[in-house]
């Protein structure tokens, strides 16, 4: 690897970090909610609009906050085709109360207005929270930071009592066999759930039934009760959810049950590993580079295999050091998290001490990116560090902040 490109792969680094950024261009990101009141227990989603305002956006990156005590974040894809390819480190945590979404595309950047992603959360006990873009958001344009942080908002939403039970009617719930865990995405397309109602003072006299992308709404297909399931076939991927509602012949109603389902049946893109050695002499340290990105589920992990050996999960850059002489094939691996795997390989021939290789010149003194660059990566952590203690300093205050409504 050349020093332009351990430059680069520095400038990336930094620029990953979710630091606070001066405003340096026009484009910017604003929230909507698709609702600000909502019920304890309700399902409802949140927008994040992106602005390019002739700014030519290529990457966006948005960092959210929310009160982990009133809320549950349960999805964040992106949505709207302006940014169709997910960036890595993408996810959700919900302990700290933090959304990280990022995207990309390779076709026309933004220049007007379009969608980001859709954010997806459980009210979880009564009140008033807050969910708010923060400043160490990104949009880039060819490389540049181009966001102006003083049009980040957020929106305010009231969590109110549950929706009560209508007298005398039961309680609706759902399984569903293909998928039986509403957190865990998986690969088979094919949907089949089952419900039934527990209590109640009467028989149900039929169910509305429906399967749709929205979290929450009222079901819009009515069927018998002799059917109380549902098989769908070759759903595409997405996150879908299954509504159910049972309704009694005197016109009262079950409370409308919501059944998520995460289905993901392609894997990530293509994997190119690269190695900083392809001839490398014995007691040289060679170094293999690796990553990707995933549209669906996200990348779960990185596993590596070498010389047809079994897949051990490593992270990159993934150092070897004492290799004995020989040929060595790496295969390399990025699995989503619906168990969809992408795979690539590459190789390196390491030859006895003393063997005069035909290599580039200046190759000799880029024996060891980590060796001989150790300084500069040494600084790059600490400069990390430094930026991520800034990061959280400012996430406390913020989390403090949305905590006293």
């Amino acid at each position: 690897m050349s020093k332009i490109s351990l430059a680069l792969f520095i400038v990336s680094i930094l620029s990953c970090v979710g630091s606070p950024v001066s405003a340096a261009g026009f484009a910017t990101l604003s929230l909507s909610p698709g609702q600000s009141n909502v019920g304890e227990g309700e399902t409802f989603q949140v927008f994040i609009f992106a602005q390019g305002n002739q700014e030519a956006i290529d990457t966006a990156r948005a960092y959210i906050s929310f009160d982990p005590d009133f809320l549950l974040a349960t999805d964040a894809s992106l949505t709207g085709g302006a940014f169709p390819r997910t960036s890595p480190g993408s996810g959700i945590n919900n302990t700290k109360g933090e959304i990280s979404i990022g995207g990309f595309t390779l076709g026309d950047p933004l220049d007007e207005s379009g969608t980001l992603a859709t954010l997806t959360f459980t009210a979880l006990k009564t009140g008033t929270t807050e969910i708010a873009l923060l400043p160490n958001s990104h949009m880039i344009s060819n490389g540049e930071e181009r966001i102006d942080t003083s049009w980040l908002n957020s929106v305010e939403v009231m969590i109110e009592d549950a929706q009560a039970v209508q007298e005398g009617a039961g309680t609706l719930s759902i399984t569903c066999d293909s998928h039986p865990d509403v957190n865990v995405w998986y690969t088979e397309n094919s949907v089949y759930c089952t419900w039934e109602v527990e209590g109640g003072e009467k028989a149900i006299e039929s169910y509305g039934v429906s399967i749709d992308q929205n979290p929450d709404i009222n079901p819009t297909q009515e069927v018998t009760t002799a059917t109380a399931s549902l098989e769908q076939y070759d759903l595409g991927d997405a996150l879908w959810y299954l509504h159910v509602k049972g309704f009694y012949e005197d016109g009262t109603e079950t409370l409308t049950a919501h059944y998520p389902i995460h289905i993901d049946t392609i894997p990530p893109n293509p994997i190119f590993p690269t190695v900083s050695l392809e001839q490398a002499i014995v007691g040289e340290p060679v170094e293999l580079w690796f990553g990707t990105t995933d549209d669906g589920s996200g990348i779960a992990y990185y596993e590596v295999a070498i010389n047809g050996g079994i897949y051990i999960p490593q992270t990159s850059p993934f150092v070897l050091t004492d290799l004995e002489e020989g040929t060595y094939l790496f295969q390399v691996g990025a699995v989503d998290y619906a168990g969809n795997g992408m795979y690539g390989s590459v190789s390196t021939r390491v030859y006895p001490e003393g063997t005069e290789l035909d290599r580039p010149v200046g190759a000799d003194k880029e024996v060891s990116i980590w060796k001989s660059n150790q300084w500069i990566f040494v600084g790059a952590g600490v400069i990390v560090l430094l930026l991520i203690g800034g990061g959280i300093f400012i996430a406390a205050r913020r989390h403090k902040t949305i905590s006293q409504f």
